[in-house]
């Protein structure tokens, strides 16, 4: 079978928590390095990109109004798009 090449591939092992939150989130990868993490809002606007190149991510949702937000998470593995709550 042909390799997939469109780098959308599940990602197993990665988490978020706590969500939703106050003040930050930690973004974990079980199996591999989390090499970008993207926080977009809902109007599609990157509000941080980061390059951590570490299997945990802490973001600042500090300064981030309340609502919902889009990030996705790029691995050596793949990516994965999640939605994140701050409150």
């Amino acid at each position: 079978a042909p390799v997939s090449t469109n780098n959308q591939l599940e990602i197993v092992g990665l988490d978020v928590f706590p969500n939703p939150t106050s003040n930050e989130w930690l973004i974990t990868s079980e199996e591999t390095n989390i090499t970008t993490v993207e926080i977009f809002n809902l109007q599609g606007s990157r509000l941080l990109i980061l390059h951590p190149n570490t299997q945990n991510v802490v973001v600042d949702a500090m300064h981030f109004p309340t609502g919902m937000y889009i990030s996705k998470v790029s691995t050596e593995k793949g990516s994965k798009t999640m939605k994140l709550f701050k409150q």
